[in-house]
């Protein structure tokens, strides 16, 4: 995962906002710096939503059309990857990218919703559906990784065509169980995130527990779990030190350290249809929320986290 870096320190994602009647407007703001960055008028943006940033380009898919134009776009470069368009695209949540897109090897994205994944490889003119159900897809260590039924990692290999699934056999703590995701609520959500070299290098798990199916924040609970895919073992991690994790709804997710302007050991999170940012301190297990602009209609607004420099 390529990182957003300045003056060789990591810096946190933006949060993009991407808004309006026809989702034509796009708002950059700085956790750190806590004020919104103006972006450049770029065309590019106009009507598709931010689906994650892989690799220093955004996965970018129109918001509403079913029959949905999409595409890479690298805002630095200002290239522009035009991808096949995606049915029924607006319900699609996250995309991951295996390697970076200009690599001259064979490189895929997938397209994840709750319910439909589909892939391609990049120049391919239609995409391949997904049989199974994939979960908290993340690109870790040059690898692929995700859950199926939640319960069991795999790691997610692209041959042709098709794809190849390979356990992950992960243990409990002291290594004499099978590991399982924790289940103190029915309704909960999951993420994983790799934590960079520079804090940890590990692969983190993070679940985000709802006390009903409401899915209010009200007692709302955060646990962290780091997964050791050397020594096969999971286990929960109560403080994660001077580092600062970014959670989207949409399943995107990065942690990065806690640097100037930021809550070491905090979760930074947005909700559906909802135009707060939130912060899970946890340490004391306490949620604050903060309105960052009056003017984004809550249900006509998109939230994602970027992690890329703008001109």
């Amino acid at each position: 995962m390529e990182l957003n870096v300045a003056n060789g320190e990591i810096e946190a994602p933006f949060l993009m906002i991407t808004h309006g009647n026809e989702f034509e407007k796009h708002l950059l703001y700085s956790v750190s710096e806590k004020r919104f960055r103006k972006i450049n008028n770029f065309s590019v943006l106009d009507g598709k939503k931010v689906l994650s940033c892989s690799y220093g380009w955004l996965i970018l898919v129109a918001s509403v059309a079913n029959n949905a134009d999409c595409c890479l776009y690298n805002p630095i470069s200002m290239d522009t990857i035009e991808l096949p368009k995606l049915n029924k695209g607006y319900t699609y949540v996250q995309g991951i990218l295996t390697k970076p897109p200009t690599e001259p090897d064979c490189n895929y994205i997938l397209f994840i919703d709750t319910v439909h994944q589909s892939f391609c490889r990049i120049k391919d003119k239609q995409y391949v559906s997904l049989v199974r159900v994939l979960r908290a897809v993340v690109s870790f260590q040059g690898n692929t990784c995700g859950f199926i039924d939640l319960n069991l990692l795999v790691t997610i290999d692209f041959v042709g065509n098709t794809v190849k699934f390979r356990r992950i056999l992960l243990m409990d703590a002291n290594g004499e169980h099978p590991w399982a995701i924790p289940h103190s609520s029915l309704y909960y959500y999951v993420w994983l995130i790799e934590s960079p070299n520079d804090c940890g290098g590990e692969l983190l798990m993070v679940q985000k527990i709802l006390p009903s199916r409401n899915g209010m924040d009200q007692g709302l609970d955060f646990v962290v779990s780091c997964i050791d895919t050397n020594g096969m073992k999971c286990t929960e991690v109560e403080n994660i030190g001077k580092r600062t994790i970014f959670l989207s709804h949409d399943g995107g997710g990065y942690c990065c350290p806690s640097s100037k302007g930021l809550k070491s050991n905090t979760i930074y999170y947005t909700n559906m249809l909802d135009r707060n940012l939130y912060t899970f301190d946890l340490e004391d297990r306490s949620t604050t929320s903060m309105l960052l602009s009056r003017s984004i209609a809550a249900n006509k607004s998109i939230t994602s986290w970027a992690n890329v420099i703008f001109p």
